[in-house]
């Protein structure tokens, strides 16, 4: 997940203490929704897109 978002271990912890990034737990590992994961991506790539150039 880190690699196809192009994130860090840590920036990944933080998006699932903030809710950003919905996820189940079992056991030690963490699980995530395939949409969930394309959604975020969608915002992320949508904001490096409308950034304006001066």
């Amino acid at each position: 997940v880190c690699q196809l978002l192009g994130i860090s271990k840590r920036t990944l912890q933080h998006y699932r203490d903030t809710s950003v990034l919905p996820f189940a737990q079992i056991g030690h590992k963490c699980y995530y929704k395939r949409e969930d994961v394309e959604r975020l991506l969608c915002l992320k790539s949508d904001k490096t897109t409308n950034t304006t150039k001066r």
